[in-house]
């Protein structure tokens, strides 16, 4: 198989979803994390939606064929925020703590469904190829990559405090409005904050948890499913991991207050 038909490596997501209302600073707070680590870090490509095809409010899903790009190379985001107008739903960057080294990494808006009445998840988009390598050829080292995500994942929720926090592969986060309409799990590793959720109700929903690997962080707590994202490698069956992360969404979806 050449190159050129080889598909294209999936794509791993840290998506967060923030009580903050704006989700342009939530974007910004993220996009200055990875950018902080790396004092050579920049911004390779923006991406924006304009006024003319957004009027303001969360950016959903119908709007998502009505962006644009522009090539760039800017240090800081004040710079970014002085070349264009436009509601920034996506940032490239260029940094060294990339999980794939060499590889940009994007901080972007996850889109809501119209009728959504929150505000838009923020997620980084990463290269997934080092978990399932280039078809035909072996895996690398995907200890060494998961470990590197779940320390990226803590980090974040720690610094951030998301109202949660999942891992996931080519799809997007619901936010709560969705979860509760639409149904659905929220990835197969997953950060509950402590303060938005709550001690007891938190306690009882890693009690349905069995065989999860569930740790406590500073601000809450993570429940994961994947051998390679926690660091006792607990991993469930796809069906009881599927299972428990749709339990999750619903816990979510039913204790979230707005």
């Amino acid at each position: 198989m050449s190159m050129a038909e080889r598909p294209s490596p999936p794509y791993v997501y840290l998506g967060m979803y923030f009580r903050e209302p704006d989700s342009q600073r939530s974007l910004r707070a993220a996009a200055e994390y990875l950018m902080k680590r790396d004092p050579n870090a920049c911004f390779r490509e923006v991406q924006t939606i304009s006024p003319e095809w957004h009027s303001g409010g969360p950016y959903r899903w119908s709007e998502i064929g009505y962006c644009r790009f522009y090539l760039a190379c800017f240090q800081t985001l004040k710079q970014v925020e002085h070349a264009t107008s436009d509601r920034i739903v996506a940032l490239y960057i260029d940094h060294s703590e990339s999980l794939v080294p060499g590889v940009v990494e994007v901080v972007e808006e996850e889109t809501i469904s119209d009728e959504a009445i929150d505000h838009n998840p923020i997620a980084i988009r990463m290269n997934g190829e080092g978990f399932s390598g280039p078809p035909g050829e072996p895996l690398g080292d995907t200890v060494q990559l998961g470990a590197a995500l779940y320390r990226r994942a803590r980090g974040l929720a720690e610094a951030l405090n998301p109202v949660y926090l999942s891992i996931y592969v080519e799809t997007t986060l619901m936010c709560p409005h969705d979860l509760r309409t639409k149904g659905g799990g929220v990835g197969s590793d997953v950060f509950l904050s402590r303060e938005e959720f709550g001690e007891e109700p938190l306690r009882l929903l890693c009690r349905e948890c069995t065989g999860a690997f569930i740790e406590t962080w500073n601000n809450g707590i993570y429940i994961s499913a994947s051998a390679d994202m926690n660091p006792r490698h607990q991993e469930l069956a796809h069906g009881e991991g599927s299972a428990l992360f749709d339990c999750v969404g619903r816990f979510i979806a039913e204790n979230y207050r707005p």
